[in-house]
């Protein structure tokens, strides 16, 4: 081997090390000291005619993936971001397309291992940058708080992307990267499964999930040392454990009978479960207390492929003050909701108003999942723009539907700001 040749062999030997050094760190969410491996290190090495172009794609790639963690996306237009995403895309593309011709000329099988292994792990990282822009879709997504989220659709597109990981995104260099996107895509799955458990009055079935988004956001904590106390935890993964809190306050609140019947497991659930954020038994009943309200009750309908057989078919999930549902209003209560499903479906945040001369009651209803409404009642003739009834509505609706959640996917800080920053230092134009 001539001297040359020992030379090349060197700087592509020196060049995976830097590059597993910077992916590692990428994986790590140590974005700054990735940018150094990039700025000070790799810049030293002399990098072969093909892979000259990469060192540009590879910092704007840092500036994108602090701004995904920190959801920068959701501050301004998320085409704008996407587009960046996309700027690194077509960057790593030709550099793949210049290593793959060089590829097919060379002759030694040493060099074609080499561009063969540098042409994977660019492909491998263009994988993971198409599953960020999907990832930005979801999430943009939820920030349209009028309308109900798909949680079924959603639960099988997360599935779908989470399955092939292990088999197509298999380059070692990756390794902590696809261990982050994997983790991210099973704790948002089992979210959205503890959602539908939830509304579906499924008990079991949402503990489990519930449980075990939990164990996940643990495994985090430990892992990469976070702390939302200490401020080390980024806007995405402190969204998860909000998201997660609000589903376990929406749980003890559903399931609260089934909860009292065992005060041993709501015990255990308390221990060893975060804090729920909202305690939704207390806020209904100051409301009760300070109004001249008689009832609230949530209502489960039956499925709409199930055909209703009567009362039985529509169980009050929860009910406040009395210790059980006022029956003699259920066939006004399923009358009231099942001629007005066309409304009620909309999903808008005003409440369905009637007033029953009949029985002198106001009954005011909404919707707070598919199948689960909302109804409160009056003993009398109730103005249907009371402003502290529609207030309280409107606050424990939008609780309940995670709309106040899905908003602060729109985190607080100048993320913008640090977006700019890095995207300077690669040189690239914002566009």
């Amino acid at each position: 081997m001539s001297t040359k040749e020992e030379t090349i062999q060197t700087d592509h030997l020196r060049l995976r090390e830097l590059l597993l050094i910077f992916f590692n760190e990428l994986g790590k969410f140590q974005f700054s000291k990735a940018v150094q491996v990039l700025k000070t290190k790799l810049y030293a090495v002399k990098l072969p005619r093909n892979l000259v172009y990469l060192l540009p794609p590879l910092l704007l790639l840092v500036a994108v993936e602090s701004g995904y963690y920190n959801l920068a996306f959701t501050l301004f237009d998320s085409k704008r971001f996407k587009e960046m995403y996309n700027q690194v895309l077509v960057a790593l593309d030709k550099v793949c397309a210049e290593i793959d011709d060089k590829e097919k000329s060379v002759t030694k099988i040493e060099k074609k291992r080499e561009a063969s292994f540098f042409s994977h792990l660019l492909k491998q990282t263009l994988y993971m940058i198409s599953h960020r822009m999907k990832m930005i879709d979801i999430y943009v997504s939820f920030l349209d708080t009028n309308t109900m989220p798909a949680y079924n659709e959603l639960k099988k597109k997360l599935n779908n992307m989470q399955m092939p990981l292990s088999t197509i995104f298999t380059h070692p260099f990756l390794q902590q990267i696809r261990h982050n996107l994997s983790s991210e895509l099973s704790l948002f799955e089992k979210l959205v499964a503890s959602q539908i458990k939830i509304s579906k009055w499924k008990f079991k079935d949402a503990l489990f999930f519930i449980c075990q988004s939990q164990a996940d956001i643990d495994s985090w904590k430990f892992k990469f040392d976070f702390s939302e106390n200490q401020n080390t935890w980024f806007a995405l993964h402190s969204w998860f454990c909000k998201y997660h809190r609000a589903l376990l306050s929406k749980f003890r609140l559903y399931f609260r009978n089934k909860l009292l019947e065992d005060s041993r497991r709501e015990f255990q659930i308390k221990d060893k479960l975060s804090f729920s954020p909202v305690d939704y038994v207390e806020t209904i009943q100051k409301f009760v207390s300070e109004s001249s309200c008689f009832n609230i009750t949530f209502v489960l309908q039956p499925p709409l492929t199930k055909k209703s057989e009567g009362i039985k078919d529509w169980p009050g999930v929860f009910t406040c003050p009395q210790a059980e549902p006022p029956t003699m209003h259920w066939p006004n209560i399923i009358s009231l909701i099942t001629d007005n499903l066309n409304i009620l479906d909309m999903f808008t945040l005003s409440p369905l108003y009637y007033y029953d001369t009949k029985v002198n009651t106001t009954y005011f209803i909404i919707k707070v999942e598919v199948r689960m409404s909302v109804v409160i009642m009056f003993m009398d003739k109730k103005d249907k723009d009371d402003s502290i009834v529609n207030d309280f509505i409107l606050n424990l609706v939008s609780e309940l539907r995670s709309s106040k959640i899905f908003l602060m996917l729109k985190p607080q800080g100048s993320y913008y700001e640090v977006l700019n920053s890095r995207v300077e230092e690669a040189n690239v134009e914002f566009v």
